[in-house]
């Protein structure tokens, strides 16, 4: 019998993922002993199929694998090069999470519907959660005035931060995972360091465990939500009192300057964005205005040609272009000329989600109609119009690659569509009401959150 035959499949795996590695490799002239001998074993035809390299962690088993997996891509070796680290899960795998009011969180494949792993997770009702850049560690705040850190593979919990005096309302992370953001009904805003290790490791430069922070004051109002950019110099935050305030999280030192607080609009905001550039930040609230604000020069502008409240906004990915959605149509500004460059209408109730693909050719918009449309941004032509949600579409997101576009329901029904067909790949039902959904950085996991925390990995 063949044994490979009892091997599961993997579906959708990568032939060869060292086009991923983006660390370094091994300086010219250096380790070059191990090396030679590891490309001799490579040369052989009466060579192992298999060398470990074998060592304590640091002393480069990873660097060196990076060059010998490059060595034999450039010399044209048939051969193909996997990357994994202990503890790491499947990286192609579609895994689907539930969180409950009833403190338990469930994992399961989801394209078999076989429950894999259910654990007690907390006490108190989540809502907002944050993954880290490589989805390593899942950030959940809680109406219990904590934030936890997960590992969404193991379903062990690395922290337990106390600090906040009332309901977490927003969590995220810093570009590259060093810090944590937590913002609450209390209206402070604070920073986490999340390193990982047990509750008890102290933090260089703090006096105690970990559940130290830097604490961010300044808004009237409870702080609705908060947001990074995209490289990590800015932090926004978002209140009830009308304002959307910035400021500058930048690691080492201790005081927390507030850099600008934006004060143009005549409502409580209701959406921002910024460029991906992080140049630009785009805000927008009951008054049928949009705002955008150049955080290097300092200058702002106003774009007012909306007939109605604007509740979605998003940036081309080179920054250039800016779409409002705007009762049943969408606007696309032109950003370096400052003026409206088309007005795409179809939809038949207010445009609640926008989104541009990777390369900026796509605009996805989902509405009230329960129709998610995607047009040609360039044209300005609808390309392809989907009615696979029984109700109102309210959230949107493609994946990194431009491949997949997610769409969330108020009906709490997800679904996965191929933006190019408009075929619907697969359609899953959390059975609560989600409030955010977006693919994760490193590409594959899905996420979507509701009041009790539902997400799609």
């Amino acid at each position: 019998m063949d044994p490979y035959g009892k091997l599961p499949i993997v579906h959708g795996a990568a032939f060869d993922s060292l086009e991923d590695q983006h660390d370094d490799e091994c300086l010219l002239g250096t380790i070059t002993e191990i090396l030679n001998d590891i490309r001799e074993w490579a040369a052989s035809p009466l060579g192992k199929c298999i060398l470990w390299l074998k060592g304590m962690a640091g002393t480069g088993k990873s660097t060196i694998s990076r060059t010998v997996a490059r060595s034999l891509k450039d010399n044209n070796y048939l051969s193909a090069s996997f990357f994994f680290k202990r503890g790491e899960g499947d990286r192609d795998s579609r895994l689907l999470a539930s969180s409950s009011c009833d403190n338990t969180i469930r994992v399961w494949v989801s394209k078999t519907g076989i429950l894999l792993q259910e654990f007690t997770s907390y006490s108190g009702q989540a809502r907002p959660i944050a993954f880290s850049d490589d989805s390593q560690l899942l950030a959940l705040g809680s109406r219990d005035n904590t934030v936890r850190l997960w590992s969404p593979v193991t379903g062990v919990l690395m922290q337990d931060l106390k600090g906040h005096s009332g309901r977490v309302t927003s969590v995220a992370f810093l570009p590259g995972g060093q810090l944590l953001v937590s913002a609450s009904e209390d209206k402070t805003v604070r920073i986490w360091n999340p390193v990982t290790g047990t509750l008890d490791q102290p933090l260089e430069g703090h006096s105690g465990v970990v559940e130290q922070m830097w604490k961010l004051e300044g808004h009237l109002g409870w702080i609705e939500f908060i947001a990074f950019s995209p490289d990590g110099a800015h932090l926004v935050s978002v209140s009830g009192d009308g304002t959307v305030q910035l400021w500058n999280p930048a690691t080492g030192a201790r005081e927390r300057r507030l850099l600008q607080a934006l004060e143009a609009h005549s409502g409580s905001v209701v959406c921002v964005a910024f460029s991906p550039n992080g140049r630009l930040l785009a805000s927008t609230s009951g008054d049928n205005v949009v705002w955008v604000w150049d955080l290097v020069q300092g200058d702002q502008r106003q774009l007012d040609s909306h007939s109605g409240s604007v509740s979605s906004l998003a940036f081309s990915p080179n920054s250039q272009r800016l779409v409002s959605g705007s009762g049943g149509g969408l606007l696309l500004w032109d950003l370096t000329k400052g003026h409206l460059q088309n007005t795409l209408r179809g939809h038949r109730g207010q445009v609640e989600a926008v989104a541009f693909s990777p390369n900026g050719r796509l605009l996805a918009s989902a509405s009230e109609d329960n129709i998610v449309r995607i047009w040609d941004s360039v044209k300005g032509i609808m390309q392809k119009r989907d009615t696979g949600h029984p109700n109102e579409v309210q959230y949107l997101a493609f994946s990194p690659g431009g491949r997949l576009l997610a769409s969330a329901s108020v009906d709490g029904t997800v679904g996965v569509w191929d933006p190019i067909t408009g075929t619907l790949q697969r359609m899953y039902n959390v059975e609560r009401f989600i409030i955010h959904i977006e693919f994760a950085r490193k590409g594959l996991p899905i996420f979507t959150t509701s009041k009790t925390t539902c997400f799609i990995k």
